[in-house]
């Protein structure tokens, strides 16, 4: 379980700043171009400490950016579940989305998951939208050695394709991505 988090106004204001730049190109990136008529210095922090997202608006930004189906190493999954950010952002237009991530002004102690983990999906009940492609595992441990064993409901093995191991961001992280055809499973 996560600590609870804020949106704080200022970053919100930032982030919508960045969001407004990539509407007016049409595409987003970490920085702002300083020639975009939409160009502020907090337009392009937020970029940088943003997780960009593009197609999808407010509604749909958060579970975009967990699924990560394109990122192998979950990047921006791992910057949403970071266990030490408590300050957060969000800006949001028609086509695209800022979630400003990055917080680490080492306000909690890290150490409190040494011996705790933050796994997706989680444990328990997952609506089968959220059941995405990569499936992970982080803790402050090293995972490059780890294995994964995963079965079904009828106990029986499903195969796991590990992805390469990449113990930046945040946490490290053990990226995994199972041959479960989603579409067959229950709702």
């Amino acid at each position: 379980v996560l600590d609870p988090i804020i949106l704080a106004p200022e970053k919100n204001r930032m982030c919508q700043q960045a969001v407004l730049a990539w509407e007016v190109t049409g595409t987003l990136s970490h920085e702002v171009d300083k020639f975009n008529r939409c160009y502020t210095e907090e337009a392009n922090t937020a970029a940088k400490n943003s997780v960009p997202i593009a197609g999808v608006n407010t509604v749909l930004a958060v579970s975009s950016a967990m699924d990560d189906n394109e990122n192998k190493s979950v990047g921006n999954r791992r910057w949403l579940l970071n266990p030490i950010a408590y300050a957060l952002g969000h800006g949001s237009s028609k086509t695209f989305a800022a979630i400003w991530v990055v917080d680490d002004k080492g306000n909690t102690d890290s150490t409190r998951y040494k011996n705790r983990f933050i796994a997706w999906p989680n444990q328990g009940y997952v609506a089968k939208r959220l059941l995405f492609k990569y499936w992970s595992f982080s803790s402050y441990h090293d995972l490059k050695d780890a294995t994964v064993t995963l079965t079904d409901a009828s106990n029986q093995p499903v195969p796991v394709e590990i992805q390469p191991y990449d113990p930046l961001y945040p946490m490290p992280t053990l990226v995994w991505k199972p041959a479960i055809d989603v579409k067959n499973v229950p709702d």
